[in-house]
């Protein structure tokens, strides 16, 4: 389907194999257990599986027609999903307030939040700090 790639028998066989396994495994112990699989559930795992074989191959097709490294494609695949999920934050009205809360306080999370335990909290975190803790694991990878 996509970029035209075909494939052996055996890659078939183990997408096959795949299939049965994930049959399998939603089948386990129905019989003598209570679990119930919720079919939004199993929908949402089979969805999940063909995205992820469909990404995969379209993230191939891309980096070879346009001739970009992993490196950049993945820099530029997070960066789409950064202003992504920054636009709903913003559309939901949580982008500042959340800003406002864990940059703009000082304190750690738990201390921020009213959660801390007194005998194990004796640090405090300050602004400066956790915007160079975010700026450095942002930038480390």
């Amino acid at each position: 389907f996509i970029g035209n790639k075909t494939y052996r028998f055996r890659d078939y066989a183990a997408a096959g194999l795949l299939v049965l396994g994930l049959a399998l495994f939603l089948h386990a112990d129905s019989r003598e257990s209570s679990v119930l699989f919720h079919p939004a559930g199993i929908g949402m795992m089979v969805v999940s599986l063909l995205c992820d074989g469909a990404f995969g191959n379209w993230s191939e097709k891309v980096m070879r027609d346009y001739r970009v490294g992993h490196d950049e494609f993945q820099v530029q695949l997070y960066f789409l999903a950064f202003l992504a999920v920054a636009s709903a934050a913003l559309a939901r009205g949580e982008l500042i307030s959340g800003i406002q809360f864990f940059l703009l306080q000082d304190g750690t999370a738990d201390e921020v939040s009213g959660h801390e335990d007194d005998a194990t909290v004796d640090w405090a975190i300050g602004k400066r700090e956790k915007i160079r803790a975010l700026v450095f694991f942002s930038t480390a990878g």
